[in-house]
C-alpha cells in the first residue's frame, strides 16, 4: 500500500509525469488497435473476392415460395459452392428443407410449386392411403415397406391430404410400391436418410 501511496504522491507533485504516464498508456492503447484493425483487414482480404449470392431470411420448408423469403448479401467466394445462386428464379419454390442463414444453391429450388417438383430425377409419385398422414410433412424423408421387408428403402413425401400421402419413390421399386399400395399393405416409415439430388 505505501508504495501506491508515493507514486500518487510523486504524481501529484510532478504533473508533467503524471501527463506523461497517461499518453504513454494512451499511446499503447491506440497502437494495439490499429494492429487489431490491420490484422482484421488482412484477414478480411485473404478471403479474396466476394460475390452477391442468395441467403435465406427464415427456414423454410419444402414447396414454399422464396420471392420475399430471401436476401442478398456479398460473401467471399472462398465460402461458397460453385452452384450457390446469384438470382432468384420466376415461381421459385424450395424443394427441400432450408435453414436460416443458408446460402441457396441449385438443388434447393426448384421453378414450379406443383408437389412434382419435389421428385427427384427419375422418380415417380405413388398416392398411399395413410389413415395417420397429419404424421407427415412434405418434404419428409421416408422408407417404404410391405409384407415385413423393406420395398422403397429411399422416398419422399410430397403430398399430404387428409386420408393419405403422395410419396416419390425411385423407379426401379415404383412397381412393388403401387402393388402394396393396390393390396393395401404398404406401410410408410419416416427415416432419416434424405433423397438423392
Amino acid at each position: 500500500m505505501r508504495w501506491t501511496a508515493r507514486i500518487r504522491m510523486l504524481l501529484a507533485r510532478r504533473p508533467l509525469l503524471y501527463w506523461m504516464a497517461v499518453t504513454t498508456v494512451a499511446l499503447v492503447i491506440g497502437m494495439s488497435l490499429r494492429s487489431a484493425a490491420a490484422q482484421a483487414e488482412r484477414q478480411r482480404d485473404s478471403w479474396g473476392s466476394v460475390s452477391a449470392v442468395l441467403v435465406a431470411e427464415h427456414r423454410l420448408g419444402p414447396g414454399e415460395r422464396l420471392a420475399g423469403a430471401v436476401s442478398v448479401r456479398n460473401l467471399p467466394n472462398a465460402l461458397l459452392a460453385a452452384s450457390a445462386l446469384h438470382a432468384l428464379p420466376a415461381g421459385a419454390t424450395a424443394r427441400q428443407y432450408i435453414a436460416e442463414g443458408e446460402v441457396l444453391v441449385a438443388l434447393d429450388v426448384t421453378p414450379d410449386s406443383a408437389p412434382l417438383s419435389l421428385l427427384p430425377r427419375d422418380w415417380l409419385a405413388i398416392a398411399i392411403e395413410e389413415p395417420n398422414s397429419t404424421a407427415f410433412g412434405i418434404g419428409d424423408s421416408a422408407a417404404v415397406l410391405a409384407g415385413g421387408r423393406i420395398i422403397a428403402p429411399i422416398a419422399v413425401v410430397i403430398q399430404v391430404a387428409v386420408d393419405g400421402i403422395v410419396i416419390g419413390v425411385p423407379t426401379d421399386v415404383a412397381g412393388a410400391v403401387a402393388e402394396a399400395a393396390n393390396q393395401h399393405v404398404v406401410t410408410v416409415a419416416l427415416s432419416a436418410n434424405p433423397p438423392p439430388r
